[in-house]
């Protein structure tokens, strides 16, 4: 079945609906969660979030890419649909509600440093979407100092970002310049 999103997913097997609630984990920080991180490549979701004039960008707190300016967005659940799971997300994270999200493209990331501080370093594929965010903005704990860059703002930043973020906030500022 394709959501909103224009993503496919499939929850069948042998002409039988498959019982999500069965696959849902929600132990990230326990000892195996860490070792899964070790050893498998991880399914993420980023959103660049427009949002009073401009993109939403957050200092991570936690690493990997900590202490640098990055999208809202994070793991993609277990047994949780994407967009739902994003939504989820986004509003743990930064306390928005989303609107007109598009898919923007496919990331992957390789790090040195690990999400769970092992020395095995973390290997990150992302789903990279843009929408609208709503509402109050309320950082969690993992999440500091949020900049709204602004089409104008974004080329004296540019050059700072990770290429990864820098990518996508190129492609990112197009559209909002369009809408302008």
């Amino acid at each position: 079945m394709e959501n909103s999103l224009g993503i496919r997913e499939y929850s069948e097997e042998d002409g039988k609906p498959v019982d999500l609630s069965k696959l849902e984990y929600h132990g990230r920080g326990e000892p195996r969660y860490a070792k899964a991180c070790d050893l498998l490549v991880r399914g993420c979701n980023d959103i660049f979030i427009e949002y009073k004039g401009g993109i939403l960008l957050v200092v991570r707190d936690n690493s990997p890419a900590k202490g640098r300016l990055w999208a809202i967005g994070g793991g993609i659940e277990r047994g949780v649909p994407i967009e739902t799971s994003l939504r989820k997300k986004v509003k743990e994270e930064c306390n928005l509600e989303l609107k007109d999200i598009r898919f923007l493209g496919v990331s992957r990331y390789f790090w040195n440093t690990g999400s769970s501080n092992n020395d095995k370093g973390t290997d990150d594929l992302c789903l990279v979407y843009f929408g609208r965010g709503i509402g109050n903005l309320k950082l969690d704990k993992l999440h500091k100092n949020p900049k709204i860059v602004t089409p104008s703002g974004y080329p004296s930043l540019r050059d700072s970002l990770h290429p990864g973020i820098r990518d996508f906030m190129d492609k990112v500022m197009k559209l909002v310049k369009q809408k302008s």
